[in-house]
């Protein structure tokens, strides 16, 4: 399944789960990841080789970003692609769409 099919998924899935429970629902993988990480797999997909820096002086915002899912996921919703493996097929859509693209 494709990114793009995965997130047509969870569209629909999330019109469902509003309609039910009138309420807003999280889309993740119910994983916490840090911003550390997240940026590690973004450099490591786009080749990018600079340093990442972080200012300890300055507040890191919320504690935790995790979202919760378990509403989503109680109506069978799982998801089906790594946060890597969708990186690298979005960054590759865009590499090889980025002519096209009015930004």
């Amino acid at each position: 399944m494709s990114y793009h099919q995965q997130t047509g998924q969870r569209v629909i899935t999330v019109m469902v789960v509003w309609q039910i429970f009138r309420d807003k629902s999280g889309i993740g993988c119910g994983a916490d990841v840090t911003i550390k990480e997240l940026c590690e797999i973004v450099m490591a997909v786009t080749g990018y080789e600079g340093r990442l820096e972080f200012d300890a002086a300055k507040s890191d915002g919320a504690p935790r970003k995790l979202l919760d899912v378990s509403r989503i996921t109680a109506l069978g919703w799982q998801p089906q692609i790594p946060l890597r493996a969708g990186i690298e097929q979005v960054y590759a859509w865009f590499r090889a769409n980025a002519d096209s693209l009015r930004l």
